[in-house]
Order: C-alpha cells, then structure tokens, then sequence
C-alpha cells in the first residue's frame, strides 16, 4: 500500500470514528436542541495540484486525501421564530496534499505549524462562537505544532496523529495537562472494543512470550499506549477464553502465562462412582502443580527482564558519562593550549 492511500484510510477511519461520537455528544458534551451537519473537503484544490502536472486521472484523485471536515453547528431557540449559536464542533483532517500530488509512495512530511494555524484561520471564522475543533494529520505533526498554545478566546484545540502502534494519539497542544478528558475522547476515532481487539492482536503476536514467560501488562501498556485498565480487561477476556491462559499478580504486576487446563472438580448430576473416582484421581493435583511451576516462571523472566531493562539504562548513563568526561577533557586542554599560547604572545 502507498503512503498516500494509508492516509486516505486514516482519514476515513478518523472521521467515521469521530462522527459517531459527535453525535452522540449532541445536546449533553456538545450545548444545543437544533443541529445542522456540514461537509467539505478540498477535492478542487486537489485536483487543480493534478491538473498542474498535466494528471487528470479520475482513479489516482479518489485514492488520494482530500482533507474532509465534519462541522456541527449548534443552535437555541430564540424567542419564537429566532435562534442563537451555541458552538461549533469541526473534526477536520489536514494532509500535506501537494505532496501527495508528487509522489504517492515517498512518506508525507509532517504538518508544522505555519501549516496548522493556516488551517484553524481557514476553518474558524466566527471569533464569538465557541469553537471544538479537532484536527488529524494522517503524517503527524512536528514539534512546533505540538508545542503551540492557541490561546484565543472561544477556542479549543484538539490534535489528533497516528502513533506507533497502530492507535491514534490525542492530545492538546502545547501539552495542557488541564485538557478536559470528555473533549479529548470526543475526538478519539477508535473505541473500546477496538482498543481491546488491538491489545488482543498483540497478545497473539507475543504467543512464544507465554510459552517461554509470560506477558505483562505494563509492558503491553507502554508498547500500546492504552489505559491500564483496557489493557487488564483485554488479559481477562483471553484468558476467560483460553483454558490454557492464566492471570496472576506478581509484585503488584499483571502477568498473562501460559499453565495447563485444569479439569472443574464438580459436575451437575454427577454420579457416586464418578465422584469416588474424582475423589482418587491425581489430574487435578498435576495440573495445579503444572501451573504454580508455569505461575513461578513467567514471574522470574519478568524479573530477568526488568534487570535487563536496568543494566540497560544504567550502560547509556555510563556512555553518557563518558562521553560528558571527554567533552570536559577536550575542553579543559583546549583552555590549556589557549593560556599557554597567550603567555607566549606576552
């Protein structure tokens, strides 16, 4: 797949997410009774980039992002006939377009933010509305965009990007710590039952982890970026469906491993002779003892991995140390030659 089309997709995927939860939110997160909902995109600017490099194919300009917006515009009843905006929520998608019209297969630049307040000044347009508004860049965004403060009045920004493991990364610029969680998950393209279903897929990439240790969960959660507790809810719906799946908790981390399925020691209806039988067999035994050995286990290469993670940082402290050791050596020897060829000027 072409770079441009993975950004076609994400831009799909974004707003198909977002729109249902904009409409969910309508008269409770988002204020008013009557609504209007708006499209647009920027298809003629793109194809005028084609036609400029004398490209008229119809197929290539379906393929390629088109920058859509969603708009909701809300409203009150004014007096009998009238009505006053109560605010405006966008969830718009803003690609580098002319490089797409270039080239298809070579990774789209991130959007600065010369490129981002050009956007909000295009799509914001009524200073005395209150503005919601979310902007996606299927390319991400560079550090100056991230890092800006849009402080103007009526106006919340919301930055959405993709992030490295196949979920989206939203937040708000110029990293406010106070950002409202409801504004934030309004513009959140993927739910929870998709979030679950990706922390499952890795669980089944990580299938030799559990016959050689186990998973944890914090270290699912740092390579999915996802709360705690999505990642705990998508260990127990495995394990409830694996009979071979375990959970315990060790040193106060959740860790997945791989036991042996142990035989449920009732039944309904069951018999006197199945129950002596039950009473004398050593299966339940073996498989409990099978799985404290499986339980240890997973709990020792936890450890060992944690230890490999500390010798780890403590290798780059000491490389850096070094490295700051001779800095400072080339320095001072430097300031050395400096006062000696001085005195010999003298």
């Amino acid at each position: 797949m072409t770079d441009a089309k993975a950004a076609r997709e994400r831009e799909a995927a974004f707003l198909a997410g977002v729109e249902v939860r904009l409409e969910a939110a309508r008269g409770s997160t988002l204020r008013g009774t009557i609504w209007e909902t708006f499209r647009h995109d920027e298809t003629d600017a793109l194809r005028a980039m084609l036609a400029a490099r004398r490209i008229f194919d119809r197929d290539k300009l379906r393929s390629l992002p088109a920058n859509r917006r969603l708009v909701l515009r809300g409203y009150e009843k004014r007096f009998l006939w009238g009505r006053r905006p109560t605010g405006v929520a966008v969830a718009s998608v803003l690609s580098p377009m002319d490089h797409y019209a270039h080239t298809e297969e070579e990774p789209g630049p991130p959007i600065d933010l010369p490129e981002l307040t050009a956007h909000l000044e295009r799509i914001v347009k009524e200073p005395k509305v209150p503005h919601l508004v979310g902007i996606c860049s299927p390319t991400g965004f560079t550090e100056s965009a991230r890092n800006a403060r849009f402080d103007r009045k009526n106006l919340t920004v919301v930055l959405i990007e993709p992030d490295d493991a196949d979920g989206w990364r939203v937040f708000a610029p110029g990293g406010g710590s106070d950002a409202d969680p409801q504004v934030l998950a309004l513009f959140d393209p993927e739910d929870r039952a998709e979030k679950i279903a990706r922390v499952r897929r890795r669980i089944e990439q990580m299938g030799a982890e559990l016959s050689t240790g186990g998973i944890s969960a914090s270290v699912l959660q740092r390579s999915t970026g996802l709360p705690a507790a999505v990642v705990k809810e998508a260990f127990e719906r495995t394990a409830a469906e694996n009979p071979e799946l375990r959970l315990t908790k060790q040193d106060g981390e959740l860790l997945l491993y791989r036991g042996a399925p142990q035989p449920h020691r009732e039944r309904k209806g069951m018999n006197v002779v199945d129950r002596i039988k039950q009473l004398f067999s050593r299966e339940g035994d073996e498989a409990a003892k099978i799985n404290l050995l499986a339980e240890r286990r997973a709990a020792l290469a936890q450890r060992r991995d944690r230890l490999y993670e500390d010798i780890a940082r403590l290798e780059k402290k000491e490389a850096e140390l070094r490295a700051e050791g001779k800095a400072a050596h080339a320095a001072g020897a430097e300031v050395k030659k400096r006062r000696l060829a001085a005195q010999l000027v003298q």
